[in-house]
């Protein structure tokens, strides 16, 4: 504001001096413009004076500039320089002076224009007056600009005060606000003109960045909290997988000898059981595999609620999976004598984009829970229609005891049963669960109807193959196993001969294999309880197939193949693992380790036998 403050001081100076030089030569101007004028008006007059040599006009003439306030003198002289007339002003002869000199000419008469000089007049006139001006036009010039000066300081001074200050004040406060630094009091925030509005547009910048930092520290508190409650869901989520794997591991090892004996009993040429020792072992087995499908449904459960669960979409016929999910509760349904249909209203439905084998899933524990929950002598049909958005619905309804409005709403809830825990029906409550889940992952939709007493309607929406519309791929059946060794699986294996050596730890699991291989013709088997002693009995008697579990003690499972490939005696012979690790990743990763085959406990009689037939034929 200074410098605009000095500019101001100096155009007004400036300003002031061209006034008072333009008002100066104004005057010098006029001046000179009226001596000119003067001196030829007395030029054309004194001409007949000259003429007639009438000097006493000539004086009258000359008399005549005395009116003019500048007049000093006026002489007329002839042609042979005498002064024909003079006339003195007033003025002294100490004062500045300026003259003009104008011919005095007359025309001659029939000389077409000729014109013959008589002389001249020469008129003076004083600079005093003029000069008297011109010092007082300076002094005015001077005044005004002094006046105009201290009008540029006075204003200079109200606008630093009431508009400089402030809003430089404003602007300190702007830099302290870029800085981050939110608590500078703002300058005018009471003014009520434009410098106070842009002190409380800063006043609100300033409140607005209070808020972004208190907004930012708290976002920042919560992705504190966030990220604590994260690692711990996800320590809770390792904890519960660590836990949950060594519950299964813990559990199948027991069952592994419990469901295997049980097989061999019920399945034994030489001493075949009595009908109610087959009743005994069919419970024996009955209650093996339902709890194995509940150790089956928390790991399920828990790998879904985890992310730990991939799917494999692919087109699918869903008449084909339909059939032959009912063909499995067949028995089931039979058994309580419950007819279970399948009805479509059409032929040649598009197939399904989903994952097969999850699909099945989900059909099957609805029409395992239609055939569960029914009434004896009930029946459970399927229905399959198209619906809206290009998807299939699958609808299973029963004519059990239907579910109870008030109760429908939990009907999803994991471990859930509804008050029927104390029942005869076996279950725990997470079937549903784990097929809403399945059904989302896969992009459709379950619900249901019910009425209590009636029965109730499950159905999903799964979308069609947009690729495919009209085919219909046939799906591999899988391949279901019954408990007890079936005669037609060892065939292969009775008439050959070999060596196998089975590497396990715990004694009942080593007692039920031997009595698998007795009943197998030509067939020895070496034993070991560890991986070290396992290794020395490879190498001594090179057998043709290993059996090796991979939770053992010292050296584990995963070690020991890994020492056995090393080794030039050992490397070809082929491994099989058998481990009541059971989990999705567990099993990867012992096909990553390089097993052949991977069995999992409680192990299946026939499977084990068509393992061992594989590498020993």
């Amino acid at each position: 504001m200074l410098i605009v403050g000095a500019v101001l001081a100096v155009v007004t100076i400036a300003t002031s001096s061209w006034i008072a030089v333009e008002q100066n030569r104004s005057l010098t101007v006029e001046l000179e413009s009226r001596l000119s004028a003067l001196a030829r008006f007395q030029a054309a007059a004194l001409a007949d004076t000259f003429w007639d040599l009438n000097r006493e006009s000539a004086e009258k003439i000359l008399k005549g500039g005395r009116t003019d306030p500048d007049f000093h003198s006026a002489r007329a002289v002839m042609n042979d320089g005498g002064v024909f007339a003079e006339i003195l002003g007033e003025h002294d002869g100490v004062t500045p002076l300026v003259s003009r000199k104008i011919d005095v000419a007359i025309a001659l008469p029939g000389t077409a224009g000729k014109v013959r000089r008589l002389g001249f007049v020469e008129l003076t006139f004083s600079l005093a007056r003029l000069q008297s001006l011109q010092r007082g036009a300076l002094w005015k010039a001077a005044g005004f600009g002094l006046l105009q000066l201290l009008a540029v300081l006075i204003g200079t001074a109200l606008a630093m005060r009431w508009i400089i200050v402030p809003v430089e004040a404003i602007r300190q406060r702007l830099v302290l606000l870029s800085k981050g630094e939110t608590d500078p009091e703002i300058p005018a925030i009471d003014r009520q003109d434009q410098i106070g509005d842009m002190a409380r547009a800063v006043a609100s910048l300033r409140d607005s960045l209070i808020e972004i930092d208190r907004l930012r520290a708290e976002e920042a508190r919560h992705a504190v909290d966030l990220k604590q409650a994260h690692d711990e869901a996800q320590a809770a989520n390792l904890a519960k997988s660590d836990f949950l794997s060594s519950m299964s591991h813990e559990l199948r090892t027991p069952m592994n000898a419990i469901l295997g004996f049980a097989q061999l009993l019920e399945s034994n040429p030489n001493e075949p059981p009595s009908e109610p020792q087959k009743d005994q072992i069919h419970q024996i087995l009955k209650s093996g595999d339902h709890l194995l499908g509940l150790i089956d449904q928390v790991l399920e459960l828990s790998r879904i609620e985890s992310g730990n669960i991939s799917l494999s979409f692919e087109s699918v016929a869903p008449e084909a999976v339909i059939n032959e999910c009912v063909e499995m509760v067949r028995k089931q349904a039979n058994d309580k004598d419950i007819n279970v249909k399948f009805s479509s209203p059409r032929l040649g439905y598009p197939p399904l984009w989903t994952d097969g084998s999850r699909f099945r899933q989900v059909l099957l524990n609805l029409l395992s829970n239609a055939v569960k929950y029914n009434r004896t002598g009930g029946e459970v049909a399927v229905a399959l229609e198209l619906a809206g958005n290009n998807h299939l619905r699958i609808s299973v309804t029963d004519t059990g005891l239907g579910i109870p409005v008030y109760k429908q709403k939990k009907l999803f809830e994991p471990f859930n049963r509804l008050g029927r825990e104390a029942g005869d029906i076996e279950g725990t409550g997470i079937g549903l669960t784990i097929t809403k889940q399945i059904v989302e992952l896969m992009h459709g939709n379950i619900g249901f109807e019910s009425e209590d007493g009636k029965g109730s309607t499950f159905w999903i929406e799964i979308s069609v193959d947009g690729d495919t519309p009209d085919g219909t791929d046939e799906l591999a059946t899988p391949n279901i196993s019954e408990h007890g060794v079936i005669a037609d699986s060892n065939n292969e294996i009775m008439n050959s001969s070999g060596v196998i050596l089975y590497i396990e730890d715990n004694p009942a699991n080593l007692q039920l294999m031997e009595a698998i291989i007795k009943r197998v013709s030509n067939i020895a088997m070496r034993t070991a309880h560890n991986a070290e002693l396992g290794l020395v009995l490879a190498r001594d008697i090179h057998p043709d197939l290993i059996l090796m579990d991979i939770n053992l003690p010292g050296i584990d499972g995963i070690t020991a193949l890994k020492k056995l490939r090393e080794d030039d005696d050992t490397k070809d012979i082929p491994v099989i693992a058998i481990s009541a690790a059971a989990m999705p990743h567990e099993i990867e990763h012992g096909k990553a380790a390089g097993f052949e085959d991977y069995l999992t406990k409680p192990i299946k009689v026939p499977i084990v036998l068509d393992a061992i037939t594989k590498f020993i034929g």
